[in-house]
């Protein structure tokens, strides 16, 4: 029970709503390598963050 762990010195436990994406890492890694724009496949934040620190090259 998460009230339950709440109440404690310990177990905290945070949660996160997401949406789903429905993509796979060749796609992504196939659209680096046609220089295709990721923000349409992706949220903005997570294309920078790729092309940031060069991943999937």
């Amino acid at each position: 029970n998460i009230e339950d762990l709440r109440g404690s010195s310990h177990g905290l436990i945070m949660t996160k709503k997401f949406e789903y994406i429905d993509i796979s890492s060749s796609e992504i890694r196939d659209a680096i390598y046609s220089n295709k724009n990721l923000t349409n496949l992706l949220p903005t934040a997570v294309a920078d963050y790729i092309n940031l620190h060069g991943l999937y090259r």
